[in-house]
């Protein structure tokens, strides 16, 4: 059976409704257009600090995915993570958006952060993370650390 229907939609940017005249759709496919047009014009609400973050640098994740062959969605999920989509004290004053320490080997900028170091009488001490001068630093090293450690191989 089909039907002419007439669409009202108001936008919450827009001061007027707008006014779609849709013919000769069948009823089946209203489900299906309902839908559509919920995605398409659901557009205001807000973004999320993941998606923001996922924005920023997924461009950066692929890359070092094409370098080193780790996939880009699990650089993505774990930058995602450790850096609290960003917000982390480690991501914003260091640059280190995979909490990755210092480890005897690191011979580059350092941040101290509480974190799960303990002196000898048990209390907790700053822990020595990674400094890097940009947060693309941070994901060519996490790309290296994983390459080039034991541990992560395989």
């Amino acid at each position: 059976m089909k039907s002419k229907l007439v669409l009202f939609l108001y936008l919450e940017n827009e001061s007027i409704p707008i006014i779609m005249m849709l013919s000769t759709i069948p009823l089946r496919s209203w489900y299906s257009l309902m839908l559509v047009f919920f995605v398409c014009f659901n557009s205001n609400r807000p973004i999320s600090f993941q998606e923001k973050y996922i924005e920023q640098f997924k461009f950066v994740a692929i890359n070092e995915m094409q370098r080193s062959g780790i996939p880009a969605s699990i650089k993505m999920a774990q930058g995602l993570l450790e850096s609290q989509s960003g917000r982390s004290e480690l991501a914003t004053q260091a640059n280190n958006q995979f909490g990755i320490k210092c480890k005897s080997s690191w011979t580059g900028n350092n941040y101290y952060h509480e974190d799960d170091d303990r002196d000898s009488s048990g209390e907790i001490i700053p822990s020595c993370f990674r400094s890097y001068s940009s947060a693309i630093d941070s994901y060519k090293d996490h790309s290296d650390f994983l390459m080039n450690r034991a541990r992560y191989k395989e």
